[in-house]
């Protein structure tokens, strides 16, 4: 690894190593997409008990895992970066060439053009800000963010903000929820009477059921392990049912749309389910989206 020049640096030292779609297929991602805020907490958890880290900030997405580190030591912080979140989940990233690396003000520029938007696969995408700033507050609760990502990560929001209201930059962007709703209205003639089943609770979801709801489906069934949080969206779509998450199969078969899009780290959907739904459910087409990485349907 080549460190720059100590006389190129304008603000705090500052490493940023990540991995995102434009460096990485997705069966690579996805080994290295970290999904829970367990698995959040224990990876910056491992990055700070390296001494030469004084402060760090993760942000994983479907798109990107980055982390950002204030290093004390900084050859020793990008390693302890690469040896804890990255070659750990997947050994050998580093000399695939799949991760990129930047050092202190680019570091800074990349992440307030990552919160704008602007590296986003669908440019100006809408729910990269609330991403960023779930991740501050998760860095900020553990104490991971000190005085200067915290000072980072408020300009960073700050910017996502003034871009989406200050120019046209997320005038007609979409969102993947959004693709999909698009996507089944190509199939499906009418909407109105398409069964969907919503499988996983989460923000894609609510998403999901937004646009569902608002180009005129009724039909919304939601499989969730969390009831507590499969409630929470029911409470913004009435009339949408709860059923088990052991159930999904048999709800599957009677389903027109199905959107997976959990942060389960192994497959709700296998081909096995399919061919039983698929057998129960004669010729009508079904048309099955997964939005979750790791893939939750293979």
């Amino acid at each position: 690894m080549k460190l720059p020049p100590q006389e190129t640096r304008k603000g705090p030292s500052l490493v940023l190593v990540g991995i995102d779609f434009r460096h990485a297929p997705l069966e690579l991602r996805e080994r290295i997409s970290l999904s829970g805020r367990d698995e959040i907490d224990d990876a910056i958890g491992r990055v700070l008990s390296h001494r030469s880290v004084e402060e760090a900030y993760l942000l994983s997405t479907c798109n990107r895992t980055e982390v950002y580190a204030l290093p004390r030591n900084e050859e020793e912080a990008y390693r302890a970066v690469v040896d804890e979140v990255f070659d750990t989940r997947a050994p050998g990233v580093e000399r695939q060439g799949r991760l990129y690396v930047r050092w202190h003000e680019e570091a800074a520029e990349h992440l307030l053009s990552v919160a704008c938007g602007l590296e986003s696969m669908v440019l100006g995408e809408p729910e990269i800000l609330g991403q960023v700033k779930q991740a501050a507050e998760l860095a900020v609760f553990h104490k991971a963010a000190g005085p200067v990502l915290k000072r980072l990560l408020k300009t960073a929001q700050d910017s996502g903000r003034r871009a989406r209201s200050e120019t046209e930059l997320s005038v007609g962007a979409v969102s993947f929820g959004y693709a999909s709703v698009e996507l089944a209205r190509n199939i499906f003639s009418h909407l109105e009477t398409t069964r969907v089943l919503l499988i996983g609770a989460g923000e894609i979801a609510r998403q999901v059921a937004r646009n569902l709801r608002e180009r005129g489906a009724k039909e919304l069934v939601v499989a969730n392990r969390s009831a507590e949080r499969a409630e929470s969206l029911l409470l913004e779509f009435p009339g949408a049912q709860l059923v088990p998450f052991d159930d999904r199969v048999r709800h599957l078969a009677q389903a027109d749309l199905a959107v997976v899009s959990t942060s389960a780290d192994q497959p709700v959907i296998t081909r096995a389910h399919v061919e039983e739904a698929t057998a129960r459910r004669g010729d009508r087409p079904l048309l099955l989206v997964d939005l979750s990485v790791p893939r939750n349907v293979a």
